[in-house]
């Protein structure tokens, strides 16, 4: 468990949803109070007037930083058209109105595709970049002129989501150092009637998204159960709405999708997913269970059985297929639970479901234990595989370890513990 003695400048990477009228700087240093890390930083400034996601790291993780700068960003927002301002945003006042009766949405659009691809564009005045030493916007707020050379950037994606004149919705994906407000007065420029930016939010860093800001990526351990994880993120947060994305049994271990609040909508997304898992079976023996819930039996003999023929038999599993669950499983029988009626030695009758299995590799062969990968669509049950392959050998196999590493772009490496969350979020 993490104490007082706990260093958290071994380091963690957060993803913040960071809300208007807040600086980056704020949010550095609201988490470095929070956390007690001494160091703390951001991995790209949103202005104050932007909202979305913010990847803050600390600690050691702080040498990250410069990677996630250079990832492509996603923003969507709103151009005012007709008018501009000295900040190409709402920092400053509104000036030069001219009239737009003659621009249509087919005429926007043709211009926004002239942005796309690699190109120079000039920062805005009111900006960080310095100029002689000082912040171009210190400069700017002094009614200096301000020279500031162009940068080489490039504009992926720039569409038109909906034009309501003189308002335009518009999404843009772009490099690094790219900004938003210089293509508002770029774009106004263009159409000859000006424009300013009035609503901005990043939605994407790389493969980093804003709607995984509140979704929280637990590396569960050995004997907790999926619920014991969610009631102490429950505790921990103090939120009423918490839920996870995909049962792991007590005796597996990895990655859980935590999902709090208003995120919680996204969970059937969440378990829609492909999921992989690394582990180990063991072949010649048996359970009731496919796991060692329950007691080894039915000891067969595994001498003539070699790596080539579980290959083989390990090759026959890949694709579309119907698979019955185990009977010690949530899966409901008659509104009970399965492994209700199986702990009271009921008869349990249990129906096929339809599956996928992409991969199953076998990573290492010691008899009698096999080492795997599998990857599979939702609703597989790996103690089911364990039977299975055990039937197909003809002398049985059971699940003796298991572990998650990833739900579909998810991965466990980027996944906390308990213990750390339960530090970052104090």
């Amino acid at each position: 468990m993490i104490d007082s003695n706990t260093n958290f400048n071994d380091g963690f990477t957060l993803l913040v949803d960071k809300k208007l009228d807040w600086t980056s700087f704020d949010v550095v240093k609201k988490i470095r109070n929070m956390t007690g890390s001494k160091k703390v930083g951001h991995a790209g400034t949103l202005d104050p007037l932007a909202s979305g996601l913010l990847i803050i790291c600390t600690g050691k993780h702080t040498k990250k930083i410069n990677d996630f700068q250079n990832l492509d960003k996603v923003y969507t927002g709103k151009f005012v058209i007709g008018a501009t301002t000295p900040s190409h945003d709402l920092e400053t006042e509104i000036e030069n109105h001219k009239s737009i009766s003659g621009i249509n949405e087919n005429e926007v659009n043709q211009v926004v595709t002239s942005f796309i691809g690699s190109q120079l564009q000039r920062p805005p005045k009111y900006s960080a970049v310095k100029v002689d030493g000082k912040r171009a916007y210190e400069l700017a707020r002094k009614e200096k002129n301000v020279l500031i050379k162009e940068k080489e950037i490039i504009i992926n994606e720039f569409k038109i989501l909906n034009f309501s004149s003189p308002i335009i919705e518009f999404y843009i994906s772009c490099s690094k150092g790219t900004y938003i407000r210089s293509i508002a007065r770029d774009l106004g420029e263009k159409l000859g009637c000006g424009a300013y930016l009035s609503e901005l939010r990043r939605t994407k860093i790389g493969s980093f998204c804003v709607d995984n800001a509140d979704t929280l990526l637990v590396d569960k351990k050995l004997d907790w159960t999926s619920f014991d994880v969610v009631k102490k993120i429950r505790n921990m947060t103090g939120s009423k709405k918490v839920g996870h994305a995909g049962t792991l049994d007590p005796l597996a271990s990895g990655l859980l999708i935590i999902c709090t609040g208003k995120h919680t909508k996204k969970i059937n997304d969440f378990q829609n997913l492909d999921k992989v898992y690394t582990g180990k079976f063991v072949i010649g023996a048996t359970t009731p269970s496919h796991d060692l819930e329950t007691e080894i039996e039915n000891h067969k003999s595994i001498s003539g059985i070699n790596e080539n023929e579980v290959n083989q038999v390990v090759t026959s599993f890949i694709g579309s297929q119907l698979q019955r669950p185990p009977k010690y499983s949530a899966v409901k029988v008659d509104g009970k639970r399965a492994y209700e009626l199986a702990r009271k030695e009921k008869n349990v009758l249990i129906k096929e479901k339809e599956i996928i299995i992409n991969e199953f590799k076998i990573l290492n062969f010691s008899s009698p234990i096999i080492e795997f990968y599998i990857s599979c669509s939702k609703g597989t049950y790996i103690r089911s595989i364990a039977r299975d392959l055990g039937e197909k050998l003809g002398c049985g196999a059971y699940l003796s370890e298991l572990r998650r590493t990833k739900i579909g772009s998810f991965c466990v490496d980027n996944a906390d513990t308990i213990e750390e969350l339960e530090q970052k979020i104090k």
